[in-house]
This record gives structure tokens, C-alpha cells and sequence, in this order.
């Protein structure tokens, strides 16, 4: 299984707020979800039919065609690979989930298991 950062920064805003797919439970277990990547990169693709079989919205943030992303992806994780799942976690703590396999079993094992 892929490593897992944690990070204190001031947290960026993802899809998902009051309730809706990619926050869940009280306001103490609630997570905002972001993945790092773009549709044309095949394990990115992956991931994106994952999160639409699962009916969740995730913002895609397209470290192509916004060069923002990408750095502060790099800044995070230290690389540009991709695709990568940010989690901001309720309690303010952010974690980078690399690795389209394990994103994908954390969305599944998160949210419920694609048809």
C-alpha cells in the first residue's frame, strides 16, 4: 500500500460541502475530497469512473491545465505524479492518498463499492 502524508497547511476548498458525496459524517469525522490529476491520464480515468459508479462529486483538479495545482501538488507530495486524492480531514489535518488502486479501494471501502 502506498505511503500517506499528513500536513497542516490551510486547507483548499473541494466539492462536497453541507452534506452532499465527498463529505461524510458529524463535523468531527467530515472530509472533503480533491483529486490531484487530469481525464486524458489513464489511471486518472480509473478513479473518475470510480468516483461516477460510486455517484460522488470529487473536484478534479487538473494539474495540466491549471499549473497552480501542479505545484501545489509537488509541494505536497514531493512529485508531480498522478492521479493523487487529497483529504481534509474535519479536524483540519490534510492527507495525500497517491496510487490510483489504493484511491480507488479507499472510495469503495469510504463510500461503497461501485457497480
Amino acid at each position: 500500500m502506498a505511503e500517506t502524508r499528513e500536513e497542516g497547511r490551510e486547507p483548499a476548498r473541494a466539492a462536497g460541502e453541507g452534506g452532499e458525496h465527498g463529505e461524510r459524517g458529524g463535523s468531527g469525522d467530515a472530509e472533503k475530497l480533491s483529486l490531484y490529476g487530469y481525464p486524458q491520464c489513464p489511471f486518472c480515468g480509473l478513479v473518475l469512473r470510480t468516483i461516477d459508479s460510486l455517484g460522488l462529486e470529487i473536484e478534479l483538479r487538473n494539474t495540466l491545465a491549471e499549473p497552480e495545482h501542479r505545484r501545489d501538488l509537488v509541494e505536497a507530495v514531493g512529485r508531480g505524479t498522478v492521479p493523487v486524492l487529497r483529504i481534509e480531514r474535519g479536524e483540519g489535518g490534510v492527507q495525500w492518498l497517491p496510487e490510483s488502486a489504493d484511491i480507488v479501494r479507499y472510495l469503495e471501502d469510504r463510500f461503497g463499492r461501485s457497480a
